[in-house]
């Protein structure tokens, strides 16, 4: 497939760099914190005057369709532009289409493909907060099928986007309705109106911590299963059937093995409180809590 510079076949721009004074009413400031989840979030936008704006439009103006692209702090958040905008820009990239061979919302799939990722992971700059450069965005080699075939790609993504959209607001559903059947047949857990026996955790269960040998790195590769926070992500099924690692038998003495059908519960991290119960014997990582 043929791979063409950025720079080709998009006029690629920046916003402000300066830092205009903020005012009460007026027009958004879009940074790259507005940037979640492929829209803008106009939530905690700042505002700014009118001369500001059209200095800063002077620069970097916004139009339908254009896409824009976080370049400090959380890189590689982006969002297509769906209607006639009225703010400006700062800190954040902007992708103009000058080509009638790249098809928008193609580039707009492209941007969250490994394969450009890797091509701006690899050139990021910074310490603690990354940060882009226009050249890095700018030399990006762009993969660029017949525009037909991008526009086949697109539709593919947006019907998988879309699938992706409506399994969540199931999950959501799911949850919310099992909590409604929890209260209803048990109550409050906290006041327990129906005067359930009440017994604490461990008089009921073997609860123990997991352990992990250090460094893991030297203790991969064996046949013994190795199960981390990964391997239970909001939204799987109640089981986990598998694992991504695996260690070598010397790590069972640093580790803690679990029989199947242990209950594990994440105790820190963003998967916090979630449980799950293991179909296979396996070792347990210090992020659970095996029961």
């Amino acid at each position: 497939m043929e791979l063409v510079l950025s720079s080709e076949i998009l006029d690629v721009r920046d916003g402000t760099h300066d830092s205009p004074k903020y005012i009460e009413k007026g027009y958004p400031l879009v940074t790259s914190k507005n940037l979640k989840q492929g829209v803008i979030c106009f939530e905690d936008v700042k505002y700014v005057s009118e001369e500001d704006y059209n200095k800063i439009n002077n620069r970097s103006k916004v139009d339908e369709g254009d896409i824009l692209y976080s370049m400090i702090g959380s890189i590689g958040n982006y969002a297509i532009v769906t209607e006639s905008p009225n703010y400006a820009i700062k800190n954040v990239a902007l992708f103009k289409f000058k080509d009638e061979n790249l098809y928008n919302k193609y580039f707009y799939y492209v941007l969250n493909s490994p394969f450009l990722e890797n091509q701006i992971k690899s050139q990021q700059k910074g310490g603690t907060q990354k940060f882009v450069t226009l050249k890095i965005l700018r030399n990006l080699k762009i993969p660029l099928p017949p525009l037909d075939t991008q526009k086949k790609i697109a539709a593919i993504l947006d019907e998988a986007d879309r699938l992706r959209q409506l399994n969540k607001q199931l999950i959501e559903t799911y949850d919310a309705l099992t909590q409604s059947l929890f209260l209803e047949m048990f109550g409050d857990p906290v006041s327990n109106p129906m005067g359930w026996e009440r017994k604490s955790m461990k008089s009921l269960m073997k609860i123990v911590r997991g352990g992990s040998p250090r460094p893991i790195k030297n203790f991969l590769g064996g046949k013994n299963p190795w199960i981390k926070i990964g391997d239970a992500t909001k939204g799987d099924d109640i089981y986990i059937y598998s694992t991504k690692e695996h260690i070598i038998d010397e790590g069972l003495k640093k580790t803690r093995l679990l029989p199947e059908g242990s209950l594990i519960f994440a105790n820190c991290g963003v998967s916090l409180g979630f449980a799950r119960i293991i179909k296979f014997q396996g070792c347990i990582h210090d992020a659970g809590w095996p029961f």
